[in-house]
């Protein structure tokens, strides 16, 4: 009797997998030749010059979505880049817009190495991923010109107010 049981519950657990397996085998990606990248849209702005007085000023980055087969949830990334450097500036979104921040553009820039009052052209991308390991699709680059300035320092040459 209790073998009985056993082999009951084998079967039951084996069918529970064989379920799992098969809806598995349901979602798949497209072939490479049949995936679709996602499109940059125009941005709204070609240049931010930032202050510290605009810092919660926000541009939007707007893209045509990807497709990998349907049902596939897949991820974006925003990528910053300048130079021979490049910067994720947004991973792991799954929606096809995001709004940036003035600030947030001004922390990659110094994470880029662009300094204070220099004028940069930053190229930026988006990139769509099916988990970690699966083929990634790139977005053509944008370039945006930008630039920050850090705030002065009121105090006069010399040290410290000093008055008469």
């Amino acid at each position: 009797m209790k073998l009985m049981k056993y082999v009951a519950l084998f079967v039951a657990v084996a069918g529970l997998f064989s379920a799992c397996t098969s809806d598995l085998e349901k979602i798949q990606t497209l072939p490479d030749d049949q995936l679709v990248a996602p499109v940059l849209k125009e941005l709204a702005v070609s240049e931010v010059a930032i202050t510290p007085d605009n810092l919660s000023e926000k541009i939007v980055v707007e893209w045509e979505d990807a497709f990998f087969g349907e049902n596939i949830i897949f991820n974006y990334v925003l990528s910053f880049t300048f130079g021979d450097k490049s910067l994720d500036v947004i991973t792991g979104y799954t929606k096809n817009s995001v709004e940036l921040s003035y600030n947030q553009i001004k922390t990659a820039l110094v994470t880029l190495g662009v300094k204070d009052g220099e004028s940069a052209d930053i190229k930026l991308r988006v990139s769509a991923q099916v988990g970690s390991t699966g083929k990634v699709l790139y977005t053509d680059y944008a370039t945006l010109k930008a630039s920050y300035t850090e705030p002065k320092d009121e105090t006069p040459e010399g040290g410290e107010n000093t008055e008469e």
